[in-house]
């Protein structure tokens, strides 16, 4: 169709594609996530380590340039103890929020936590940065706290009873409990990864702040990018032996069309 309607609807689709790659991408990446750790709950590191590489080498071309004909890394434009700070910030809140994948925490809890940082963000800006929110931002918040509360109660009855405590069955109960409060610390770690999380966000609006002089929004953004995604990999060091547990498993793991 050509004309105005044909252009129209052209533009329509041209603005939807962005949602729809990244809708697409999120969900895609859950629903790998998810088999990935029901094979292995153990595999959230190999996961990170893995996502993390592909982002620095994403990133790698916009931060290398030629200097007398020699092939060099950009010099950073923000102070040292900014991006130090920023990726110790961010390192932690990465690693932390693998470990919960290790306390019988599902993937759609774990999403569920990680998608709705709005919570602390908001506690966060209001005791430590004197940030202040209206009502209707108060009334989302309280809303997304409901919804959060009630799928972690959800999830947590797989866990609550036994079928026959009296009987035979009783020694269910115990492994219930023991199954309870695993899934208690991991949501522990949630709550806490959660609180870092919103720390980081209000940490990288003061940096940018403090640094615009330095550059605009989007390079600081890059820059940092880059930075924390090149510190997190000294963590892994002292994880490798779990990263290379996983990618064996994963390797002897049947092929995935053999479970569809």
């Amino acid at each position: 169709m050509n004309g105005p309607e044909g252009n129209a609807g052209r533009s329509n689709t041209l603005q939807a594609l962005p949602f729809l790659m990244v809708f697409g991408g999120c969900m895609s990446a859950v629903i790998a996530m998810e088999y990935i750790l029901k094979a292995n709950p153990k595999a959230g590191n190999l996961l990170s380590l893995s996502e993390f590489a592909f982002v620095l080498i994403q990133s790698l071309p916009s931060r290398i340039e030629t200097k007398a004909g020699a092939i060099c890394l950009r010099s950073l434009q923000m102070p040292k103890q900014s991006h130090f700070y920023h990726a110790a910030l961010w390192v932690s809140m990465s690693v932390l929020a693998n470990v919960a994948f290790s306390f019988n925490i599902s993937v759609p809890i774990h999403t569920l936590f990680r998608s709705c940082n709005v919570i602390a963000s908001v506690l966060l800006g209001y005791v430590l940065f004197g940030q202040h929110y209206s009502v209707k931002q108060l009334v989302c918040v309280f809303f997304i706290t409901v919804g959060i509360f009630l799928g972690s109660v959800g999830d947590a009855k797989q866990f609550v009873g036994c079928p026959n405590c009296d009987g035979p069955g009783a020694s269910t109960a115990t492994v219930s409990d023991e199954g309870f409060m695993r899934w208690s610390i991991g949501i522990a770690l949630l709550i806490f990864v959660q609180m870092l999380q919103g720390f980081l966000g209000h940490t990288q609006a003061v940096l940018y702040k403090r640094h615009a002089n330095c550059g605009t929004k989007s390079e600081l953004a890059e820059e940092f990018l880059f930075t924390s995604h090149l510190v997190t990999f000294f963590p892994f060091i002292f994880l490798w032996d779990d990263v290379m547990l996983a990618g064996r498993l994963a390797l002897e793991s049947a092929p995935l069309s053999s479970s569809l």
